[in-house]
């Protein structure tokens, strides 16, 4: 009776809910605790393993080296200190391939004659002992599991009684707390509770006494009343409710037919997006490609006829419609920069680069136009930035060029200046800083938008708006921010620095020359294979200026037959043609001829998409169209091991022929005038403008070589050497 008393008891089932608890705890705990006892000696087994192997990787391949068969076998005994190391298996990969086998017997390892038979309890490790990428033995290593289980047995059965001890121990205690806190008040309040519960309505015997029992006691008598209360106006309560849980399910249902509605227009919406997307791509893929052919053939043809022999005039008009084709060539590429940059297909290419060289190269680019608007145009470049970084030479000449192009249509008077520092965590920093017009403030935002521009410009030069989206895109993908400080009627500041670094393995850089032709290409013959008569003309003549012999084909089924007579070195091919395309044309001719280098070339904006195929690496190298001479001259020179010739002396970049001694003395002799005009641009940085000078003093009498060093010193930014002789 007693012990059915107590198990209907609260303080029996709070007691035995608690042990519950306990005991599922102490398992969980003891859980981990094991799988952290397996796991420390998983690792000790490891740690065994890897003590055993890194000894003999590092120890055995000298002995091994020198057949020392004493040395091997002291090393390998050696290893009895490890108990759970049972044997030991040593094939020697010489001539003879001799195996070594060592076995435990008691506490060492001794050498015997036959193998260890039983591997079914040991855990085996072939090791290959390495000396240089030789391989002198393999290296097996059979240790006991045993030695590892018994010491896990041992571990368990600890935990198991230190889990039960701390069971039976937090029971007890629970058991005394609960017995003594809870089950005596509740005890008491169930009897005060007892005597007046058969009142109507509840009164409490104010003989308990004052403690927290009785203040229950008359909570408890006062909820009650008040239920008796709520008990009589419940079915209405709940009849209201129901009424406004309808009309809330109502509504509920009217806003999720709503949203789904919603929904499917907005998957309507993004299909359509989707598709406006892709009809975008097939349109830009199929505009380029018919704006690069007839590119192809405007550009082509000028740069043919630059090194024909015109009139001066003449050759001032074919350089102007050479600048006019190369300025709409930099509308398309920006069109299709942006549309890199809205898929996410731009990427940096990261090499090595002269960023002296790089730099010069856009301001001869640019200096023509500042000069005709008559501009102050220099470069600023710090000493303490370096000549030799790595970075992505064209994406950082393309937002200069875009910047400065900017700058020198929108300054009417006044300069332009590029400066070249070093900013903040040694980061270089490019600014381009102009006299121009300004930007209005409101403007300076929605300038870096596509096809936007500031709605105070005055510059009537036909432009896209995309320069300066671009240009921040490309920026930021180097890891910069493209900014801007401008002030109406004063001028303005695009500014950004990004990290370059320093080129360790470079040397002494030589002179960045333009290539002009090739040497040996007499009996070299080419075929160049394209669809379109502009293209195959315009191919063939710069290749026949060069020296090549040359044959055309207008189709594949053409070049078939040309290459069975001719058998040529190297063919041009065009990628997209009809009937056969350039990709089906190549696999036919290298698979009667795998000696002919194939050099692709078209004008598509998915070639590069197409470069990314294995099938790309059937071509030997690719050219994009328009194609520029440049370009031409170092694809020919890489795949015909030809030496390429250039227009200036690509020697050494400092001259021994002169010192800086020598060359202050001749400063002082040359005329008035050529000495001004020296001083004038180095104080400005206009290293150009030097080269220029210094052309025109080895070109006349009696300072070649003077000229010629001091071209050397303008083209390498030796600014310390150049202020020396010219601002001594």
């Amino acid at each position: 009776m007693v012990a059915s008393v107590f198990k209907d008891s609260l303080a029996y089932n709070v007691l035995s809910r608690a042990t519950v608890m306990i005991i599922v705890f102490i398992l969980i705990f003891g859980f981990f605790r094991y799988q952290n006892i397996k796991e420390s000696v998983d690792q000790k087994l490891q740690y065994d393993i890897k003590t055993i192997e890194s000894l003999l990787m590092i120890a055995l391949p000298a002995p091994l080296w020198d057949f020392n068969v004493k040395q091997i076998d002291s090393l390998i005994e050696s290893q009895e200190y490890i108990e759970s190391l049972s044997a030991i298996t040593l094939s020697e990969l010489d001539l003879m391939g001799r195996s070594t086998y060592f076995v435990r017997k008691g506490d060492f390892l001794k050498k015997t004659d036959a193998p260890l038979t039983n591997s079914d309890n040991f855990v085996v490790k072939e090791l290959s002992i390495l000396k240089g990428t030789h391989v002198l033995a393999k290296c097996t290593l059979f240790l006991s599991v045993e030695k590892y289980e018994s010491k896990l047995e041992i571990e368990l059965i600890l935990l198991l009684v230190q889990q039960l001890l701390i069971a039976g121990c937090l029971i007890l205690v629970f058991y005394f707390f609960t017995r003594v806190y809870i089950g005596r008040p509740l005890s008491d309040l169930h009897d005060s509770l007892t005597k007046i519960s058969h009142d109507e309505p509840l009164e409490i015997d104010e003989n308990l006494p004052n403690n927290e029992i009785k203040a229950l006691a008359k909570m408890y008598a006062s909820v009650y009343n008040r239920l008796k209360d709520y008990q009589n106006n419940l079915e209405l309560k709940v009849s209201q409710r129901t009424v406004d849980l309808e009309s809330v399910n109502g509504n509920l249902k009217t806003e999720i037919k709503t949203r789904v509605a919603a929904e499917i227009e907005l998957i309507e919406a993004r299909k359509r997006a989707d598709k406006a997307n892709k009809a975008k791509t097939v349109f830009l893929s199929h505009i380029t490609h018919e704006l690069r052919t007839p590119l192809n053939g405007i550009i082509g043809y000028t740069q043919i006829l630059a090194r024909s022999d015109l009139e001066k005039n003449t050759k001032e008009y074919v350089s102007h419609i050479n600048r006019c084709g190369e300025h709409l060539l930099a509308l398309i590429n920006n069109i299709l920069d942006l549309n890199k940059m809205e898929s996410g297909a731009m990427e940096l290419v990261q090499k090595p680069m002269n960023l002296a060289a790089a730099l010069d190269n856009v301001m001869s680019i640019i200096d023509q136009k500042s000069q005709a608007k008559g501009l102050d145009f220099h470069l600023d470049f710090s000493d303490e930035i370096p000549v030799n970084v790595i970075g992505d030479e064209e994406k950082i000449k393309q937002v200069i060029i875009n910047l400065l192009g900017n700058a020198v249509k929108f300054t009417n008077k006044g300069k332009v200046c590029l400066s070249v520092s070093v900013g903040s965590s040694r980061a270089v920093r490019f600014s381009v800083e102009d006299t121009g017009q300004g930007i209005l403030k409101k403007d300076q935002e929605c300038i870096f938008e596509p096809f936007r521009q500031s709605k105070g410009s005055t510059s009537k030069e036909a432009s896209t708006g995309l320069g300066l989206s671009i240009s921040r895109d490309m920026v930021a993908l180097m890891g910069g921010e493209l900014k801007v400080i401008s002030e109406t009627g004063k001028g303005s500041c695009f500014y950004f620095e990004i990290e370059l670094p320093i080129d360790e393995s470079a040397g002494m850089v030589a002179k960045d020359a333009e290539p002009t032709g090739l040497s040996g290409t007499e009996n070299i013959h080419i075929l160049v294979v394209d669809d379109v008569q502009d293209n195959c003309v315009i191919m063939s003549t710069r290749l026949k200026q060069l020296g090549f012999s040359v044959d055309v084909a207008e189709s594949a089924l053409e070049a078939y037959g040309l290459i069975e007579r001719e058998k040529p070195l190297l063919i041009f091919m065009d990628i997209e043609m009809p009937e056969i395309d350039g990709l089906q044309a190549t696999k036919t001719i290298l698979s009667l001829d795998q000696d002919i280098k194939v050099v692709a070339f078209t004008a598509s904006i998915h070639f590069e998409a197409f470069l990314k195929n294995e099938e790309h690496s059937l071509f030997s190298d690719y050219l994009f169209k328009p194609v520029h001479d440049r370009d031409l001259l170092r694809c020919l020179a890489k795949h015909l091991a030809l030496d390429i010739e250039y227009e200036d002396h690509s020697g050494p970049v400092v001259s021994r022929e002169l010192t800086i001694e020598d060359m202050i003395a001749l400063f002082g002799k040359l005329p008035k005038q050529q000495r001004e005009d020296l001083e004038v641009a180095q104080r400005k940085g206009n290293m150009s403008k030097v080269r220029k000078i210094a052309k025109e003093i080895e070109a006349g009498d009696g300072f070649n070589c003077f000229g010629k060093r001091l071209q050397n010193l303008a083209q390498q930014y030796q600014l310390d050497a150049l202020n020396q002789i010219i601002l001594n």
